[in-house]
């Protein structure tokens, strides 16, 4: 099947470009919807186009806004190692599932996903903005993540490094719930930096797994954050 490239959308309405040739699995997947109306298209119909795409190694979503058919396309198309959403609004929309990602998930407004998922995302880098996940939320992904039996890089222990907006504030976070005690005496770094960011773990709350990994915890209260890194990952 032939490249969308040879049959452009019309001028000023951007919708899906594709690096690689329409099939069922492509490499990168991307989708401007900030005039989306699918009735424009006529035979270029999203539910066609979906049919023909299964799986995409990255997903990059540009719009100003989340609607119905975004959710349809991320709950249709599995994204299998990075997905970037730039979206402002999610219009009430919830995704229904969870994301299997493997490499990172940056999102600047996460609350169309739903957070009772959150504990069952293994992916190594997360930057979430703008959610429904609760202090509980991460705790739960957290303990998980400490009494797993998984080897590093599989399962739940792929995850490296979370930086979560709360949704409802840190105040209440359990840091006895999750194991974790005031730095002692066990070496490790006190800075992190991902995303073009430095992160400061220099006071933050250390985490042993029994199998000896270490891993810190940090809240930020003026920004409503909890910051989890894997030193070991």
């Amino acid at each position: 099947m032939s490249s969308l490239s040879e049959n452009p959308p019309p001028k000023g309405i951007p919708f899906l470009e594709f690096t690689w040739h329409l099939k069922k699995d492509i490499l990168e997947l991307y989708v401007n919807a900030k005039l989306w109306d699918s009735s424009v298209f006529g035979a270029m119909d999203m539910n066609k186009i979906m049919e023909c795409v299964q799986k995409t190694r990255m997903l990059q979503i540009d719009a100003e806004f989340i609607n119905r058919e975004m959710i349809h396309l991320m709950e249709k198309v599995k994204c299998t190692r990075r997905l970037y959403c730039k979206a402002e609004n999610t219009m009430g929309c919830i995704l229904n599932g969870t994301l299997q990602c493997s490499d990172w998930i940056v999102a600047e407004n996460f609350r169309w996903f739903d957070a009772e998922q959150f504990q069952d995302l293994h992916c190594q880098l997360m930057r979430l903005v703008k959610t429904r996940i609760t202090t509980r939320n991460v705790e739960d992904l957290i303990i998980k993540w400490r009494n797993s039996e998984d080897q590093l890089g599989k399962g739940v222990k792929n995850i490296k490094f979370i930086d979560v907006q709360i949704h409802g504030g840190v105040q209440n976070f359990d840091f006895s719930r999750v194991g974790a005690q005031p730095k002692g005496s066990v070496e490790r770094p006190n800075e992190f930096t991902e995303f073009n960011c430095d992160y400061d773990f220099t006071n933050a709350f250390d985490i042993i797994h029994p199998d000896g990994t270490l891993a810190s915890l940090k809240v930020v209260e003026v920004l409503d954050r909890v910051m989890f890194v894997v030193w070991n990952r």
